[in-house]
């Protein structure tokens, strides 16, 4: 049977890995890699629906939390690629231009 001291292991193993991607993208040099986090939550899935509903239902507020944080997570991402997105258009219209500057004839 599962125990509340099983679900709050899986959720701090996911809670772990949500702080590790916010760890990561804090650093513009490195991706997040959020390759675990499918498995981690999966895990913690079936382990509250192996749970007594007591039990689970004891977890509910704390699993709520989780998925407003993955959300808050998810949201931060996006933001994040449309920065990066915004960065590079902005870099491929400089190099359009310069390239455009260097074919053009120097007007007399």
């Amino acid at each position: 049977m599962t125990s509340a001291t099983d679900i709050d292991d899986r959720i701090a193993r996911v809670t772990a890995l949500i702080a590790a991607a916010r760890r990561m993208m804090a650093d513009d040099d490195r991706p997040a890699d959020l390759s675990a986090l499918e498995e981690r939550v999966r895990d913690l899935c079936d382990v509250v629906r192996a749970a007594e509903p007591d039990t689970a239902n004891a977890a509910r507020s704390t699993i709520i939390a989780l998925q407003t944080d993955l959300q808050s997570l998810g949201d931060e991402m996006q933001a994040r690629l449309t920065a990066i997105s915004q960065r590079l258009d902005f870099a491929e219209r400089s190099t359009a231009i310069r390239a455009y500057d260097r074919a053009t004839p120097a007007q007399e």
